[in-house]
């Protein structure tokens, strides 16, 4: 966990992960917890945050390969 959250986000970004979903990845990346997350990214709940992390778990994107071993 060297690297700060914003920066993981932006590479899952440039990796095809939709911005928010990025954000709430890399926030729990960094052990925040889902309230939390909800709470620095203005989202309305944490069952908002689930559904990032359900989709992100769920996505087909082109790069998997480089979102799985990273």
């Amino acid at each position: 966990m060297t690297e700060n959250w914003r920066e993981l986000a932006e590479k899952l970004s440039q990796h095809g992960v939709p911005k928010r979903r990025a954000e709430v990845v890399a926030l729990i990346d960094q052990g925040r917890t889902h309230a939390e997350v909800a709470d620095e990214l203005g989202l309305s709940n944490r069952s908002a945050v689930a559904v990032h992390v359900d989709r992100y778990r769920n996505q087909d994107l082109p790069d998997a390969r480089w979102l799985a071993e990273n």
